[in-house]
């Protein structure tokens, strides 16, 4: 099979998990509620507005999809999806993000001309060791945001409120290091595959292949787990 297509072959079966697992039914004993711009989560007599886990600026707004919008200062959910079992691990996700610096791109491309000058390699390797360095960072972005996130849900499992429902903690990390790996792909193997083709991306291959996912416990993800 070629290399292309396998590449394909496996990115597609990792979005098709992750989007069997995102569309099982919230099965945790607590309410959501949307007041306004407010998300208040509930459980019997207790009430907690989970706007209070943004960034200071930052709100929360109902929307049809999930992100952080670093411009606007509003982390966004997909309100249609309030009632699935991966609404609280997606919103969290971007909780975390609300917390990162939203010139970071801009500022680490300045940055990286000059490191990359400093290593005295021709300018026509620049673009690739450049698609290396952002992607790595971005990856680093990624999971600090689902370290945010998965540590801040486990201090409210803690105090009480059934945020994580029947889900087995073996099923979240999965479904993590599947979003890490699908983010790898998007951020790092297509950019290098249009550079460079079947003969650059093959040294990326056989762990990402092999493993079909990027390991969250070795990265200590799941410290607070």
């Amino acid at each position: 099979m070629a290399l292309e297509q396998q590449i394909h072959q496996h990115f597609s079966r990792l979005h098709e998990s992750i989007k069997r697992f995102e569309q099982k039914p919230a099965t945790g004993q607590y309410d959501l509620t949307i007041t306004g711009d407010s998300l208040v989560l509930q459980r019997g007599k207790r009430r907690l507005d989970l706007a209070m886990y943004c960034a200071k600026g930052y709100r929360l707004r109902p929307s049809f999809q999930f992100g952080c919008d670093h411009q606007a200062r509003e982390v966004i959910f997909a309100k249609q999806r309030l009632f699935s079992c991966s609404f609280l691990l997606i919103l969290f996700h971007e909780l975390g993000h609300s917390y990162q610096r939203r010139d970071w791109e801009a500022t680490l491309q300045l940055a990286a001309r000059g490191e990359y000058h400093k290593l005295l390699r021709p300018k026509s390797d620049y673009a690739i060791w450049r698609v290396e360095r952002l992607s790595t960072l971005q990856a680093m972005r990624e999971r600090d945001a689902w370290a945010y996130g998965l540590s801040q849900l486990h201090r409210l499992h803690q105090d009480g409120f059934d945020v994580l429902g029947g889900l087995r903690m073996r099923a979240v990390i999965r479904y993590v290091n599947q979003c890490l790996a699908t983010h790898e792909f998007v951020s790092k193997l297509q950019p290098l595959y249009i550079l460079g083709g079947p003969a650059l991306v093959q040294q990326y291959i056989p762990a990402y292949l092999h493993n079909g996912t990027v390991d969250v416990r070795r990265k200590k993800i799941l410290i607070h787990i």
